[in-house]
């Protein structure tokens, strides 16, 4: 999967914005028409890449966002393009996101105190649902052990979306000091208590992103969801691969990096490779193979999960550090 990053702007300032080096940075130049383009064009060129997502920022508030469907509309090599919004604008382009090839996650946050967009929002909403039926998922970031899940069980009794993307997050801060086992252990009762929730109202959460490691999680524990069946989330926690493949974030001047969470260490510029798949096997190589024999934690080495790589222990910016000290070990050789 590879993103275009289309805008800096948003209309949120969500605590835990992964992208929050770029967005709302003060520089919110849009992309132009034929950087989109040029961009496009990589992404797609060796024909091993079909899926196109759109970010921000806030992607709908680019001033030629409709044009940029458009283009998307007429690219034959795109199968699909998923646009990552908010929600609040996505409504005034259902004509176009009506085409089978639009897909919708709506990160959903808690804006009832903003009368005004929450109005916006939920408008938005239900247009959506009633333009794009299934093609729009909700999704919500669990940020904090004390997460506050009340509006996104209010929205998924009011619209028809059966399935919702869960990630666990980090707010943003420079103060923080923490452990990743730790932090994963504090915030799994506040996790479970909403995956109960979600059980009573017929919703089924999906794990992306950050994903709880196995360990912390008992076959008590799984089997107490196995209603669920094989879309039981801890069924992927206790017996899948749990590491990403580098999902390619790209800016409007061309510079990649290998996802937002790791920006500050893996920026380069599209126009040093040949095609996005050159651009993915330069990450695998230089962040991922370094990964699967890093550990942030010493209870992660003697770990089976993590031997056999059923375990990454999270997202990749918990062993950044390992990651960089095995690059340099390399580099000196």
């Amino acid at each position: 999967m590879a993103n275009i990053m289309i805008t800096k702007r948003c209309n949120l300032n969500c605590e835990y914005c992964f992208a929050n080096e770029f967005v709302n940075s003060g520089d919110s130049t849009d992309i132009l028409i034929d950087d989109f383009k040029r961009i496009l064009e990589f992404m797609l060129s060796d024909g091993t890449e079909k899926r196109i997502g759109l970010i921000g920022g806030e992607p709908t508030l680019h001033r030629r966002f409709g044009d940029i469907l458009d283009i998307l509309l007429s690219e034959k090599r795109a199968d699909r393009v998923i646009l990552y919004t908010n929600g609040i604008l996505a409504g005034v382009y259902a004509d176009k996101l009506s085409d089978s090839k639009f897909h919708l996650l709506v990160n959903c946050n808690d804006i009832r105190h903003k009368e005004s967009l929450n109005r916006k929002f939920e408008h938005s909403l239900r247009i959506l649902f009633e333009r794009l039926g299934d093609r729009v998922g909700l999704g919500v970031n669990f940020y904090k052990p004390d997460f506050d899940t009340g509006y996104i069980l209010e929205l998924l009794r009011k619209y028809p979306c059966k399935k919702l993307r869960v990630s666990i997050s980090l707010p943003n801060s420079d103060n923080y000091d923490y452990n990743p086992l730790e932090y994963f252990a504090e915030v799994k009762p506040g996790l479970f208590d909403f995956f109960r929730k979600l059980r009573e109202i017929g919703t089924i959460p999906y794990l992306d992103c950050n994903i709880l490691p196995p360990c912390l999680v008992t076959v008590d524990e799984m089997l107490e969801f196995s209603k669920w069946g094989e879309s039981n989330p801890f069924v992927t926690v206790k017996t899948e691969h749990t590491g990403c493949m580098p999902v390619i974030d790209i800016l409007s001047d061309g510079t990649a990096v290998r996802c937002f969470g790791l920006s500050e260490y893996t920026k380069t510029n599209i126009k040093d490779f040949a095609s996005i798949s050159d651009l993915r096997k330069y990450y695998i190589r230089t962040v991922d193979a370094y990964a699967v024999n890093s550990v942030y934690d010493n209870r992660c080495k003697g770990c089976y999960k993590f031997k056999t790589a059923k375990c990454s222990g999270g997202c990749l910016i918990y062993k950044i550090d390992q990651i960089l000290k095995k690059q340099a070990g390399d580099n000196l050789l």
